[in-house]
């Protein structure tokens, strides 16, 4: 495709983006119920295509690979995809599960979903047109997994924060957070904002696909599968919770980074007194 041509088609997109989230920004209450047929529209399913294919990664339960779908035709494959959203008839395929090592834990395993190429078309598609709704209300707080925040972003906040005096630090994290957040609470948080019953069902059917190991299949009433390309998102949105009760309860400044935490405090007090389970309260 022409340079010329993909860069209005982008543009198309982030104006559809931009406008999703002045909409949301500008009022909190509002719950969007017309967003269906956005997922499914053909620009926007060209640049999840496009942010697929430079993440690469390994096929499915179904064996297709990237270059699978370059060999069919990937305007084959996304008319197909189209259609079958537009029509109703979409089902994910369940993920195929493998296991990786921990980073800087090599003897410790931790598993990784894959869902096939074309799930991660329609996943990064219902990202593209859900996560600027949700961004209107991200606090702060919050960096991980989100549009032009990034690790550094958090540290920064963390020197601004010790040469400011908070050099208590209490530390956390959410134990297996992608493989323990209850589905029906994360839809209640998603309900918060969308009511598109559509798109409810789409992330309903992502959450229940389940995942594939030696042949068998496992459908669970938790967790959003860590490897699926949107989960991050969806983690997000569910700790974004977290992160509202502590602005109403919380001590010190909160930096979230995914599902780890950091209490940025004055004293030993106030760090001890901060409401993070299990913490651990060090000097930086």
């Amino acid at each position: 495709m022409p340079l010329v041509a993909r860069t209005a088609r982008q543009d198309k997109v982030r104006d559809l983006q931009r406008t999703l989230y002045r909409a949301a920004k500008a009022d909190p209450g509002r719950r969007f119920h017309a967003l269906y047929d956005k997922v499914y529209r053909r620009d926007v399913l060209e640049r999840a295509w496009e942010l697929v294919r430079a993440n690469r990664g390994a096929a499915g339960i179904d064996r297709q690979t990237i270059a699978d779908v370059e060999e069919y035709g990937v305007a084959k494959l996304l008319d197909g995809l189209a259609a079958d959203l537009k029509d109703g008839s979409y089902r994910p395929l369940a993920a195929r599960r493998v296991f990786i090592p921990k980073p800087g834990r090599p003897q410790e395993q931790r598993p990784l979903s894959i869902p096939s190429v074309r799930d991660r078309v329609v996943q990064a598609a219902t990202k593209i047109v859900i996560e600027p709704i949700f961004e209107a209300d991200m606090l702060e707080c919050s960096f991980g997994f989100r549009p032009k925040r990034s690790a550094h972003d958090a540290l920064q906040v963390l020197v601004d924060e010790a040469w400011g005096g908070r050099r208590l630090v209490a530390e956390s994290d959410v134990s297996d957070c992608f493989g323990a957040i209850p589905h029906d609470r994360l839809m209640s948080a998603i309900e918060e904002r969308i009511v598109d019953r559509q798109v409810l069902k789409l992330l309903r059917a992502m959450l229940r696909a389940g995942v594939m190991q030696d042949g068998a299949l496992t459908r669970n009433v938790t967790g959003t599968p860590q490897g699926g390309v949107i989960s991050p998102c969806l983690c997000n949105v569910y700790l974004n919770r977290l992160d509202r009760q502590w602005t109403e309860r919380g001590a010190g400044v909160l930096v979230r980074y995914a599902d780890d935490l950091l209490a940025l405090c004055r004293t030993r007090a106030e760090a001890e007194a901060a409401p993070l389970c299990q913490c651990r309260v060090r000097r930086s």
